[in-house]
């Protein structure tokens, strides 16, 4: 097993989740699609690969695809229909007409006119949407039982939300990939995941009857068991003795035991214990391995993501919460929270709100943690690396 450290994983590279995968098979055999509104650096797509890879012995088909780089609507069909023709021994003989069909249609879409001696686009129209909807059933009706599994389409959807009547597109496309959903005689079973929340991203835009049909798939940390069994196993592959006292001050030290945060320590300690000397691993060995890696650049997306995903003030303010936050170890209330709206100019009703807002985001996501009434943050790694780059 290599320790990739951020990329999705693979093959003999994925490591547990078996539990998860059961439950997951049993949902998707008993007709439910699936969200999985899992929290920053869980490993959704590494999961949602494997569950790719394990269809076939399921009976199963699947296609998968990530929408990051997309923008629009056509965007996300061109990455659909590409994963489509992937696959295009699923399709009887005539599907070349079909997939032709919706190459017009797209080709319509994109298609540059004049109006009033002004160039633009064709919009995403009614009259497109039901014609692309038809072929694509005519399409996908005799693949039987299929997963199609979308990576990252909120942050398509955040990106188009914030256009000319965006957040109106969301909502329209939002509600038309649900009509494919609404079929009882279909055998298809749509996956959706991403490094954004969907849930919390369509209760921000009011539209989650767009998406309340999902069934919300639950996908945490590592148990301590299977924690260290993974510590094991990377040690054994890679090579590097790790006793089993430094495998709990490892796993102590990373708090909240995700297959990045132990990966990201794990690199570390392959370092030290890799020097021309060949040091034995200690204990205080992880205390230096916890220091250098929060200062390490593959955190800085936890910084980054909160400027995609949300609005300029709210991105600010939540700076301001988790700036405060990462100080003390036990957190603050929610009331005491407000008042660091309260002095940045906010009044007390809209911070009321704000934060209510922000913490539940900031929860969802994976910055922060709830625990009798405090919130503080969920990662003591995270919470070192927040002040390192932020206060110190």
């Amino acid at each position: 097993m290599k320790n990739q450290v951020g990329p999705p994983v693979t093959g003999n590279d994925f490591f547990g989740r078996k539990k998860e995968l059961l439950q997951a098979w049993d949902l998707l055999d008993n007709g439910n699609h699936l969200l999985l509104p899992a929290p920053r650096r869980v490993g959704k797509t590494s999961f949602v690969l494997q569950l790719r890879k394990d269809a076939q012995k399921h009976d199963w088909k699947a296609i998968y695809f990530n929408v990051e780089d997309g923008s629009d609507e056509t965007g996300f069909m061109r990455m659909f229909v590409d994963a489509l023709k992937k696959e295009e021994n699923w399709f009887k003989k005539n599907a070349k007409n079909t997939f032709d069909s919706i190459g017009k249609i797209m080709s319509s879409l994109e298609a540059e006119v004049e109006v009033q001696g002004v160039k633009t686009t064709l919009k995403w129209s009614n009259a497109a949407k039901s014609d692309l909807k038809r072929e694509l059933e005519k399409l996908l009706e005799d693949t039987g039982k299929c997963l199609i599994i979308i990576d990252e389409l909120p942050v398509l959807l955040s990106r188009l939300a914030n256009i000319p009547e965006g957040k109106g597109r969301v909502g329209d496309f939002l509600h038309w990939l649900r009509s494919f959903r609404q079929n009882p005689d279909s055998e298809i079973r749509w996956i959706f995941c991403g490094s954004i929340s969907m849930d919390t991203f369509a209760e921000r835009l009011g539209i989650t009857k767009t998406i309340n049909d999902l069934y919300s798939f639950s996908l945490g940390a590592f148990g301590e068991e299977e924690a260290r069994q993974f510590l094991q196993q990377l040690a054994t592959d890679q090579k590097v003795a790790m006793s089993a006292e430094v495998q709990e001050a490892l796993i102590k030290a990373v708090g909240w035991p995700l297959p990045y945060y132990l990966q990201l320590l794990f690199a570390q300690l392959r370092f030290i214990h890799n020097q021309p000397n060949g040091l034995v691993l200690t204990p205080e060995h992880v205390t230096t391995a916890f220091e250098r890696a929060s200062d390490s650049s593959n955190l800085n997306t936890w910084i980054e993501r909160l400027e995609e995903q949300l609005a300029p003030t709210d991105a600010k303010w939540a700076k301001n919460l988790l700036d405060t936050l990462c100080v003390k170890e036990k957190g603050f209330r929610r009331d005491q929270l407000e008042q660091v709206l309260v002095r940045n100019n906010v009044t007390p009703e809209e911070a009321k709100d704000k934060t209510a807002f922000l913490l539940k985001t900031l929860t969802h996501d994976g910055y922060l943690i709830e625990h009798t009434g405090e919130y503080g943050f969920r990662s003591p790694l995270l919470r070192n690396y927040w002040y390192k780059q932020r206060l110190q």
